[in-house]
């Protein structure tokens, strides 16, 4: 493994409000076996949330470095954290996007009275600053804090993403006990489950 990267004062402060909602750069490292170069650890350095939005963070998202993986590489690193299927495997939502290197502030779970709504009626929940992650990030970010903490996420819950496959939204979620399940969902399917996740832009 590469040596461990030592916090920033901008990473310190963060993860004291954030607390185990911060997951760092060498908890990356540590479970996705990624090594970043220093061009990318430099733009890492700096957190680039206020103290003010992470404060308001601190409880309901989760704070984590993106590092330049897709939903299948997250996959090869935790087989057993993922439900059974391979229907994804050529799909390009998984095989092709790739997280990008920078800090993710991203929801925990679902947003509250998000779900029972169309796609679209749920385009209303998107606060100003905030956006619908794609698949690869969100699995990304869920399954860090799992192999992290042993906590899974979306264990109830389930959300689209910006992601679709052949006119489908890609939908993430019911993290379980055989793992986390991508499916997809046409845009007018309601559902006492399904939500809708944000994160939030610097």
């Amino acid at each position: 493994m590469s040596p461990l990267i030592e916090e920033t004062e901008s990473h310190h402060q963060a993860h004291s409000i954030m607390g185990q909602n911060f997951l760092g750069i060498n908890t990356v490292m540590q479970h996705f076996g990624v090594h970043f170069t220093d061009d990318e650890l430099e733009s890492l350095a700096t957190i680039p949330f206020t103290e003010k939005v992470l404060t308001v963070c601190s409880n309901t998202h989760l704070l984590f470095p993106g590092a330049r993986l897709s939903l299948l590489n997250v996959r090869e690193c935790a087989p057993s954290a993922f439900w059974p299927q391979d229907w994804y495997e050529k799909r390009a939502f998984a095989r092709d996007e790739l997280v990008d290197c920078r800090w993710y502030l991203v929801r925990r779970d679902v947003v509250p009275r998000s779900t029972r709504w169309s796609y679209g009626e749920q385009q209303a929940y998107i606060g100003e600053n905030e956006y619908v992650p794609r698949a690869c990030e969100l699995v990304y970010g869920v399954i860090l804090n799992y192999l992290s903490r042993e906590e899974r996420l979306f264990k109830d819950t389930s959300t689209r993403c910006t992601d679709t496959c052949k006119g489908l939204y890609v939908r993430v979620g019911t993290f379980q006990r055989y793992g986390i399940n991508l499916n997809v969902s046409y845009g007018y399917e309601c559902g006492c489950h399904l939500g809708l996740v944000t994160a939030r832009n610097p």
